[in-house]
């Protein structure tokens, strides 16, 4: 977890992010300070966009793990999740974080009735990726 550059979500399905909060919580071990952007798609009536549903996990009133608020406000033993929904329009490509030899770049896929980005990772360093 402390050597992770960047979280990026394709869609909000259950099996693709539900381990979202375990990975955060695994940072709580590991001596992580740097911010920890995280991209995804925009919300609709039935999925929330990639800031809400961070509010909605660590948010420290309302939160279902509010416990690890800390990570979505960045307290001073911790370091911060930065959300970003990325909003595009059809057929548009866009390069939404370029940092440390790593570019991504996402466009709209369909995937149903869900918000879905499709990405491209471009890296000048080696690289470990987890595609659930």
């Amino acid at each position: 977890m402390s050597d992770l550059d960047l979280v990026l979500f394709t869609h909000l399905h259950a099996d693709h992010s539900a381990d979202f909060p375990a990975l955060v919580k695994s940072s709580y071990f590991e001596d992580r300070t740097r911010p920890l952007p995280v991209f995804g798609p925009p919300g609709n009536e039935r999925f929330p966009a990639t800031t809400e549903f961070l509010r909605d996990l660590f948010d420290a009133q309302h939160g279902a793990w509010r416990y690890l608020s800390e990570y979505l406000a960045g307290g001073s033993d911790s370091y911060a999740l930065q959300a970003h929904d990325v909003v595009l329009v059809p057929k548009e490509i866009k390069t939404v974080y370029r940092d440390s030899g790593i570019e991504a770049t996402a466009t709209q896929v369909i995937h149903g009735d869900v918000p879905a980005l499709g990405w491209r990772v471009e890296s000048s360093q080696p690289t470990s990726f987890c595609d659930s």
